[in-house]
């Protein structure tokens, strides 16, 4: 990706066409914010000083491009660029937006600085109104996450015991804000302490396809384990209900700003495992409203109750469409009883093992 230095002449050889025109047709978010290593990718590095994007001394020093490719880079560069005025021309005179958008993913997928972004810049920065953005997402994403996604999902019988299937449109992250000071990504299936849940996540879905703007979205949190001692099986609570949240590309973060009366049908219960039992699933439901109508609350809340809440039925009757998910796992610990405390919530029960 770079390069060593190059001739004065060499150097003139890049044409300055379509991926340096930074205009209303082209975002300046398609470029490289820094200058310095903008010039060395396009350009090529000092031998002594080394690539920028390395970040050890030593490493800078050793290394050296590849015999040939700075006879190479200019070539194939402008070839390329001539191609994505070609896909340009094109996406103007398209007045379909799917056509339009594949276009315009030709024409910058192998632009030099959206495939370093695209490999080295966190997701979470990315513009997401740039088809490419999306693309360049959709594809890492698949590649890794969404399979472990997916893995998780399956294993631990989220599907079918919540939903049936799930056709991922959209990615989501899941973090938890709080004095403890863990706020990374929270990885599918990962087991956490009730400390670090007991107050309500945030959200950020990442949508791989262009979607209009305040776009409505529901989510659900839903816990399949929780012991039903009449019948000797397990019963399903809610412990979050979202409706109604605007999203768009860019602006795709849940979190306490959107949350009021009108979107909160019922306010947010952690995890509160009974001593004893085996790892509660917090499954977590991202779901697109169709055709982007609201859901009337009022009817929402009779429809909806904390305990053996059926999730299947309230999707199937508000004509939501699942487009993500996520999972999360608690076990009791000691901390429980101080959250059943914050949330007025009456003692634990303490389960044994009994011999048949």
């Amino acid at each position: 990706m770079v390069k060593a230095s190059i001739p004065a002449q060499v150097r003139q050889a890049l044409n300055r066409s379509v991926w340096f025109d930074f205009s209303a047709q082209r975002s300046q978010n398609l470029g490289i914010t820094s200058q310095a290593l903008r010039q060395q990718i396009l350009y090529g590095v000092p031998e002594k000083i080394g690539p920028l994007s390395l970040r050890r001394r030593c490493n800078r020093i050793k290394y050296s491009s590849p015999i040939g490719l700075d006879d190479v880079f200019p070539l194939a560069y402008n070839y390329l660029q001539e191609e994505a005025a070609k896909c340009y021309e094109k996406a103007e005179s398209t007045k379909n937006k799917e056509i339009r958008d594949k276009l315009l993913i030709d024409a910058e997928k192998n632009n030099p600085e959206v495939l370093y972004k695209s490999l080295y810049t966190n997701l979470d920065k990315f513009d997401y109104d740039i088809p490419v953005f999306r693309h360049y997402s959709k594809q890492k994403w698949f590649e890794h996450d969404g399979m472990i996604l997916m893995q998780r999902l399956e294993t631990l019988h989220v599907i079918p015991d919540t939903l049936k299937t799930l056709d991922p449109k959209c990615e989501v992250h899941l973090r938890f804000f709080n004095e403890t000071g863990i706020n990374k990504k929270i990885e599918p299936g990962e087991i956490l302490s009730s400390h670090v849940t007991y107050k309500q996540p945030t959200l950020n879905v990442i949508n791989f396809e262009s979607i209009p703007e305040n776009s409505l979205y529901s989510v659900l949190i839903v816990n399949p384990d929780v012991p039903d001692l009449e019948y000797n099986t397990y019963k399903t609570s809610l412990n979050w209900c979202l409706v109604n949240i605007p999203l768009s590309n860019n602006d795709n973060i849940i979190d306490y700003k959107k949350i009021n009366e009108e979107t909160e049908m019922i306010d947010y219960l952690p995890a509160t495992p009974e001593k004893n039992i085996p790892l509660s699933r917090l499954c977590v439901w991202v779901f697109k409203q169709n055709e982007n109508k609201k859901l009337d609350t009022e009817s929402v809340k009779l429809m909806i109750t904390r305990d053996e809440f059926d999730i299947r039925e309230f999707v199937e009757s508000n004509g939501l469409t699942a487009v993500g998910a996520h999972v999360w796992r608690s076990k009791w610990d000691r901390n429980v009883p101080n959250v059943r405390k914050i949330y007025n919530l009456p003692k634990g029960n303490v389960f044994h093992r009994v011999r048949k």
